[in-house]
């Protein structure tokens, strides 16, 4: 499902968090969430009965919450994030766009199988707006499960263009 690129190896991540991230991760989040961010693609994904199912099934809390409730440390398979008004109630825009920041701010790396993540609203990093360690295969997992319902979208959008004559 990953888009077609060139080596990403040369690009390198600070070690925030214990490790840096794998070519195959670099290129997860450069080209499939960061360039979905920035289209704005992310507005094709839905927090629906299958993401929570997914989470649940798998014991992984994902959720958004108020500024004052973002944990100040990590917590195995739990991320939490807050929303704005220009996420327009969507979680799902919401998550994908600070996975983004995370990952264009330098915020995130390896803790052993783990993603650790984090975003702020502020350069100086002061005030955090998400916080996250989740399992590099359910990560993988619920991206994919996103990745699904975009690429769902897309045929019934392009059938809806192109209808038989």
């Amino acid at each position: 499902m990953f888009m077609e690129q060139t080596d990403l190896s040369f690009m390198c991540l600070k070690e925030n968090y214990g490790g840096l991230l794998s070519p195959d991760d670099v290129r997860l989040f450069y080209y499939d969430i960061c360039f979905e961010n920035e289209t704005e693609n992310s507005f094709m994904y839905d927090w629906n009965k299958e993401i929570e199912a997914y989470l649940s099934i798998n014991n992984i809390t994902i959720d958004a919450v108020l500024i004052n409730e973002i944990p100040q440390s990590f917590e195995n398979n739990k991320v939490f994030f807050t929303m704005v008004s220009s996420d327009k109630d969507n979680k799902a825009v919401a998550f994908f766009r600070h996975l983004r920041n995370s990952f264009s701010h330098y915020s995130i790396g390896y803790d052993g199988n783990s993603f650790c993540m984090k975003d702020f609203q502020d350069k100086n990093k002061t005030i955090q707006t998400m916080i996250g360690k989740i399992d590099r295969r359910y990560f993988y997992g619920l991206i994919n499960i996103f990745f699904k319902q975009k690429e769902k979208a897309e045929n019934e959008y392009s059938k809806y263009l192109t209808p038989d004559i």
